[in-house]
């Protein structure tokens, strides 16, 4: 996997072939998401599109830490119900 700078990187890099402006993750959604994916870009991709997903719902334009942890938490059940 991709270190945590280069997880930022590609994160950025995504946002902006979408159209989407680089730096709506906070540094520490940041972090949260490269410590549960370990830099391995489909876990980072699923990640981060279930985070834009959980921000539009609640109207928010920066992804925070909270809606990482929405999301993990959600990934988790699902890896518990497919057990």
């Amino acid at each position: 996997g991709m270190n945590r700078k280069e997880t930022e990187d590609y994160i950025s890099h995504h946002l902006q072939v979408a159209g989407g402006q680089p730096g709506i993750f906070t540094e520490t959604a940041v972090d949260r998401i490269y410590r549960d994916t370990q830099g391995i870009p489909r876990r980072i991709n699923n990640r981060c599109r279930a985070a834009l997903l959980d921000a539009y719902t609640k109207d928010r334009r920066i992804i925070e830490e909270a809606n990482i942890q929405r999301v993990l938490a959600d990934f988790a059940v699902d890896a518990e119900l497919a057990d």
